[in-house]
């Protein structure tokens, strides 16, 4: 009988999944993602949310600034680019109908935002989106607001997790330099590859989400079923996580437990997709944080099994 695989690897900075408290800004740098090139760091990340929306801090070190475009070429000059995916469809090849693509920077002296898609299909655009925008010696600050009614189905009060994707756009003597945080937006569009944002609505300072690593619509028996389950910690009191897989109900992997600590934390599980039943198979994936047992995750997804070269993925 095949078994489950599960490996373990630890990040700092959150390569891949952040942490969103409730409340003001984090100016704790453990709570910050780091956006490195050449070895140094080129910005960092940091979100939180509140009544008003998702709130996203983005610091980018270099003292240089330069915008001369304008419009909807502002990703041509020195600007942040957001990619926001807050269904978490996660689309592969593409961006996904509910995926958001907005661009921030200061065009004369004054803060501009550019929308190049909605989720919803309004108009495209300048977009009336509340940022503030500084530039002094160390480098430049944006500080954006997304509103809830721009990310729906999110909520001040719903919703898990969001996925995002950053690039940080500038020019390096003379050539386009873009730095990101997620990727999937420079390069070739592609949700499947953005980051996570988990919002902490419970204040535990740990938080869980899971993604499937090489996402497919369907697999044959010969194929590994391969999921990250991404645990972004800033409370060093948060121990450890309990994993638990069900698949149809029957539980495959009961409650493995993993150490945690400060940093991005990620359980990389392998399944031979010889478990499932041919056809569609529910396999549910449980995270519990320890100590205290809070479930930080419960979710499920449809995995479709088809029989050994049936399947075209």
């Amino acid at each position: 009988m095949p078994s489950i695989q599960v490996a373990y690897s630890h990040a700092e900075g959150f390569p891949s999944a952040i942490l969103a408290p409730r409340g003001g800004a984090a100016d704790d740098r453990a709570r910050r993602a780091v956006i490195s090139a050449d070895g140094k760091p080129r910005a960092d990340l940091a979100l939180w949310f509140d009544a008003q929306g998702c709130h996203v801090e983005t610091r980018v070190f270099d003292a240089r600034f330069e915008q001369p475009y304008r419009h909807a070429d502002i990703w041509r000059g020195d600007c942040i680019q957001l990619g926001l995916d807050p269904a978490l469809e996660r689309a592969s090849g593409g961006l996904g109908k509910s995926v958001v693509l907005l661009g921030f920077t200061c065009v004369d002296g004054r803060p501009y935002a550019h929308a190049w898609k909605w989720g919803d299909g309004r108009p495209t655009g300048a977009a009336d989106i509340p940022f503030e925008f500084s530039h002094g010696p160390g480098g430049q600050v944006y500080r954006v607001c997304l509103p809830w009614s721009m990310i729906p189905p999110l909520s001040a009060d719903r919703g898990e997790s969001l996925g995002l994707s950053l690039s940080v756009n500038g020019r390096d003597a003379g050539q386009p330099r873009y730095d990101t945080w997620g990727g999937g937006i420079i390069g070739g569009q592609d949700a499947s590859r953005f980051g996570v944002v988990i919002f902490d609505r419970h204040g535990l300072g740990i938080g869980a989400e899971v993604v499937n690593r090489e996402p497919a619509d369907s697999y044959d028996t010969t194929d590994t079923l391969r999921l990250d389950a991404l645990v972004p910690v800033i409370d060093p009191r948060a121990e450890a996580v309990e994993l638990s897989i069900r698949i149809a109900g029957r539980e495959v992997v009961p409650r493995h437990r993993q150490p945690v600590r400060p940093g991005e934390n990620r359980l990389a599980i392998a399944l031979p997709v010889e478990l499932l039943a041919d056809g569609a198979n529910e396999v549910s994936v449980v995270v519990v944080a320890q100590p205290g047992g809070a479930i930080l995750l419960s979710r499920s997804r449809r995995v479709v099994s088809e029989p050994a070269g049936a399947s075209a993925a």
